[in-house]
């Protein structure tokens, strides 16, 4: 049966107003910045969680003022050549592939308020496979009220979208992801709090067979989240956290089991000296899953942190840190997790105020909680995954920049049929305003 995407009040308002792509604010601090949050579970509500709409493309750009209206719009071209478009480990396909992106949006402040959504199309063109071609959207919408005392936001992102399921899978699997999340903020002296729920809904918009009675359907969820944050600022630029998440998953199937989760987690976050920031939290996870027939339901209990640190080693050179570990909801045969390891550093040059160019190199381990089968042999399955690369950019005006790239990623798998090489070259090029 085909599923149509859902919406909540919020998009109902604020879509009314328009689909935008909001320009981040132009900061003068050319470094770059450490990940507010890595792409743990399932990356909820990435790149609004700073209660902005950005645009990586074109982060200096001021947009076009009609009052009282703020509007964004651009447009990027990007060819690219990939080595491995299917992700396999003989007999590999390569592709040049065409991604065209056209965004547009709207921004309405009211007051110490503002509102504001964005919606984005990625389109993705392949030469030699065409029946791979695809169109991805994505829409946002924010609700930043602030009041004297607080401040109240509500952020939504809607993503329709096709993808290899996290780093398990090979295959490009049709998905609609929906979050909301509202919260309530307030920052005193040197205390502050933000205390939110989010609500979300991820579904597959696939009905092929994982594993036995299992098939992407009956990985269809809904989450629940509650997080609590409370910071102290014991430096006059530097805080501790103190996190606190309680979670539900809940399937639409038998077939797959529920669970509930709590995560504690302690933290730093701020400039740690003039040359130093650091934004990292750590501490420890348990979740609980539902015993099932069909599955498997093993529990989890262990250490997981997230976070990075950035060093300045002059105002023109800057390294970065990050690492996560964590744990992902599975869709590899009858695993109901599997465990992330992930650490990356990246290192970033600027040329001079237009021009500069970064290298990066990345470690992933994945490990799942019980054995499987995979042709004749039976084993618990790990994954070791490779990655690195670098880049050079151009930004010419506010209004367009210049980028090209090069990635290699590769995974060395338990098991022989997971492993993989691929080289991919990029460039691309965006112009808005």
């Amino acid at each position: 049966m085909r599923k149509t995407g859902r919406f909540s009040l919020l998009f109902s308002v604020v879509f009314l107003l328009a689909n935008i792509a909001a320009a981040e604010t132009l900061s003068e601090d050319r470094t770059t910045r450490i990940e507010e949050t890595l792409p743990v579970r399932s990356g909820i509500l990435g790149g609004i969680t700073k209660f902005e709409l950005t645009n990586p493309e074109l982060p200096y750009r001021k947009g076009f003022k009609a009052d009282p209206f703020l509007l964004h719009a651009a447009f990027t071209a990007q060819e690219q050549w990939d080595s491995n478009i299917f992700l396999t480990e003989d007999d590999e396909k390569e592709d040049f592939i065409t991604k065209l992106s056209p965004s547009i949006g709207i921004e309405l402040p009211i007051q110490e308020h503002k509102l504001s959504a964005d919606y984005r199309m990625d389109a993705y063109f392949f030469a030699r496979y065409d029946r791979e071609d695809y169109i991805d959207h994505t829409i946002r919408g924010l609700a930043a009220l602030d009041f004297t005392n607080f401040k109240v936001n509500v952020s939504e992102m809607y993503r329709r979208f096709s993808d290899r399921s996290g780093s398990e899978d090979t295959m490009r699997i049709r998905q609609q992801h929906n979050y909301l999340r509202a919260g309530v903020a307030s920052a005193f002296d040197q205390l502050s709090y933000d205390i939110g729920y989010t609500f979300g809904i991820e579904d597959y918009l696939n009905d092929e067979i994982i594993a036995g009675p299992l098939t992407y359907d009956d990985k269809d969820r809904k989450l629940h989240i509650i997080d609590v944050t409370l910071s102290y600022r014991f430096a006059p630029k530097t805080f501790f956290l103190v996190e606190s998440d309680l979670g539900f998953y809940r399937y639409n199937s038998r077939y797959s089991s529920d669970s509930w989760y709590t995560e504690d987690l302690v933290g730093l976050k701020g400039e740690l000296t003039d040359k130093v920031t650091i934004n990292g939290r750590a501490g420890l996870r348990y979740q609980k899953y539902d015993s099932s027939d069909y599955v498997v339901d093993k529990d989890f209990f262990s250490f997981v942190c997230k976070g990075g640190v950035e060093f300045k080693a002059s105002k023109d050179d800057v390294f970065t840190l990050n690492v996560e570990r964590s744990i992902y909801e599975s869709t590899y045969q009858d695993i109901n997790y599997y465990n992330v390891n992930f650490v990356s550093l990246s290192y970033t040059h600027w040329f001079n105020d237009k021009v500069s160019a970064n290298l990066y190199g990345d470690y992933q381990y994945n490990w799942y909680p019980e054995e499987t089968t995979e042709g004749t042999e039976t084993a618990r399955r790990y994954d070791h995954i490779f990655g690195g690369g670098g880049g050079l950019r151009y930004d010419v005006r506010e209004w367009l920049s210049l980028e090209t790239m090069y990635e290699y990623k590769q995974r060395d798998s338990k098991f022989d049929t997971f492993d993989f090489k691929d080289h991919i070259i990029t460039v691309k090029g965006t112009v808005g305003f």
